[in-house]
């Protein structure tokens, strides 16, 4: 495989991905061994392009998401509140 193919596969690759809707991802959750598992999740449903845990509220996560699949990213989430392993979720549609 030559460099030029390898240099377009990962610009198709990159230029896929920036063309992914980004959607916002809270959740407040009390435990840090849920929450490594929660972060697992999104990432196999999108690539996380930002991480935040707020300073005032330690238990409260931010995360934004590119996917395309938000509605299964919802389905994992409100499988970890019915399980009652996290407190609370919401996600939000962002433009860019």
């Amino acid at each position: 495989m030559s460099y030029q193919t390898i240099f377009l596969s990962i610009f198709r690759y990159i230029h896929w991905y920036s063309k992914l809707p980004r959607i916002n991802v809270y959740i407040v959750c009390y435990n840090n061994e849920v929450i490594e598992e929660v972060e697992r999740t999104l990432s196999q449903f999108g690539r996380i392009v930002e991480k935040n845990v707020s300073r005032i509220v330690p238990q409260f996560y931010y995360y934004r998401l590119e996917t395309s699949n938000k509605e299964d990213v919802e389905k994992a989430l409100k499988n970890y509140l019915e399980k009652e392993l996290i407190s609370w979720y919401k996600i939000e549609e962002t433009f860019g």
